[in-house]
């Protein structure tokens, strides 16, 4: 969530001529260079729709209904005809299906979807998650999926606190349906990652240690991510928070929740695989995405992309999307120069030490998830800083 968030913050400064216009063909080139050099490519796949807004999302999202979702199947079908000849060439790393939530996609829809993306890139050895809100993850949806060559799945549990999930619009389905829902996928034996959030609203460190508790002793499922609460421009919850009807928890009472859970977590035998990722499999690789030679291309509307040296964002939306008549390709970003990057590293050395209090660098290498996210963050500084961009 950090990344496309920090990008919405970036992609405001078109207003001001900042960013540029990229086209196709400049992130074409890009992706030559980096598939000679044997980098592979990681695609998003943005299914822009929810049954029900969560408080805290500032995605680019709408609500659903089955009339949205078949009209924008079609334009949708188009983009990735557009984009995929031009961009994906090469080896593909991994499909992810997000949102919104690509659960809401009929087995038939997301079978089109499937076969559109496997007509125009390669995905053999590609691994192919869905993410599901847990009403989704129904055990005939589940095994159509697996069925239609879906290798693992995501779901957004964010909290097992139900006084909590109200004021996150996460009440669709109670905590203790979500806990039988992923016991029922344990059964199923399918792969499958849950998100966990901290630092949410009215959160305090022992409600989280709770959840974390019920997850593990309950549930134990084999993947966990856990990432930070952002207070996201356009989030209902930000407003709330502004208008003191919920309390946010401050700086260090966040930094207190990230190292109980992260020593919760590894006690009771997870392998850390990035900064916010946990894994029960002891040889998961590491998600180190500065320095893993993989690049990453958004697709839909409002997805940002990092293809070599160019960060992008299509500016598209999803009504662009339904009317059929709106231009669904209109990327707008920079180009990161080569300083730029040196000076991105760095910074991302001094965080890894400073967070760790280490100055083993090698000890950053669980922390190189947070890259992306940093790389957007320091980019209002590097837009300021002329000798950085020679």
């Amino acid at each position: 969530m950090d990344c496309e968030y920090a990008l919405h913050m970036l992609a405001g400064e078109t207003i001001k001529g900042r960013l540029k216009p990229i086209r196709l063909a400049e992130m074409n080139q890009q992706r030559e260079v980096g598939r000679s050099a044997g980098k592979g490519l990681a695609l998003y796949v943005h299914i822009p729709f929810c049954e029900q807004v969560c408080s805290f999302c500032a995605f680019h999202r709408t609500t659903a209904s089955p009339e949205k979702i078949e009209g924008y199947i079609g334009p949708f079908s188009k983009h990735l005809d557009t984009v995929l000849p031009q961009v994906g060439r090469g080896k593909i790393t991994s499909v992810y299906f997000g949102g919104g939530t690509s659960g809401l996609l009929t087995l038939g829809q997301a079978d089109q979807l499937l076969a559109n993306v496997r007509q125009n890139v390669e995905t053999n050895g590609a691994r192919i998650t869905f993410e599901l809100h847990p009403k989704n993850a129904t055990e005939n949806h589940v095994l159509g999926l697996l069925a239609l060559g879906v290798s693992r799945l995501s779901l957004g549990v964010q909290n097992l606190s139900d006084q909590e999930r109200q004021g996150l619009d996460r009440n669709i389905t109670s905590a203790q349906q979500e806990v039988q829902i992923l016991q029922n996928l344990n059964q199923i034996g399918v792969p499958y990652n849950i998100d966990l959030m901290f630092g949410t609203p009215n959160q305090t460190q022992q409600s989280l240690e709770n959840t974390l508790i019920r997850v593990v002793e309950e549930v134990n499922p084999p993947e966990i991510t856990l990432f930070q609460y952002v207070n996201a421009y356009g989030a209902r919850s930000r407003n709330l928070i502004n208008q003191g009807v919920m309390r946010r928890p401050g700086l260090h009472e966040r930094h207190q929740m990230y190292d109980m859970a992260r020593n919760y977590l590894v006690t009771c035998g997870y392998n850390q695989t990035g900064t916010y990722g946990f894994s029960r499999e002891k040889d998961a690789p590491q998600r180190k995405l500065m320095n893993n030679g993989v690049d990453f291309m958004g697709l839909g509307p409002r997805v940002y992309s990092r293809i070599g040296n160019i960060f992008a964002m299509n500016n598209a939306r999803v009504g662009d999307f339904l009317s059929g008549q709106g231009k669904t390709e209109n990327y707008y970003g920079l180009r990161v120069p080569v300083k730029a990057e040196t000076f991105i590293g760095k910074t991302l050395v001094f965080l890894a030490e400073r967070r760790t209090n280490t100055t083993t660098k090698s000890k950053l290498n669980t922390w190189r998830s947070e890259g992306i996210t940093q790389v957007y963050s320091v980019m209002y500084y590097l837009l300021n800083q002329p000798s950085l961009s020679k």
